[in-house]
């Protein structure tokens, strides 16, 4: 099988971090959003943080989970202007790469740059 085949390999090879995402990379996040959303039933991340995606001058970090070929398989986003109380976090991990590593190394990675304690979300 290759590196590309979502049933064989680790689903994250690799997490990135960033404070703004480029065009290309929100559209990356949109897709795998929608295709969550649709294996889901209901939308992964909420109005508030795709808006926050879009705005290159709003405060957040963004997680990648990305497999050794680039793919993305994993996004996490950390409102880093929530109150004192704790970082709002949300997360979304590509259906055809769960239960592979991804979430797991994505609440790894929120858990390291949250400055504050964490309040997660769950949609549906």
């Amino acid at each position: 099988m290759s590196s590309t085949d979502p049933t064989s390999g680790p689903a994250a090879d690799r997490i990135d971090r960033a404070d703004r995402l480029t065009p290309d990379e929100v559209a990356e996040v949109l897709a795998l959003a929608r295709a969550a959303g649709d294996a889901d039933g209901a939308d992964p991340l909420d109005e508030h943080v795709l808006l926050r995606m879009r705005d290159p001058e709003a405060p957040a970090v963004h997680l990648t989970a990305r497999t050794a070929d680039g793919t993305l398989t994993g996004y996490a986003h950390l409102d880093t202007t929530a109150p004192a109380d704790g970082v709002g976090v949300e997360m979304v991990v590509h259906p055809a790469y769960r239960r592979r590593g991804a979430g797991r190394a994505l609440a790894r990675g929120v858990v390291a740059a949250a400055s504050r304690p964490l309040r997660a979300w769950a949609h549906g």
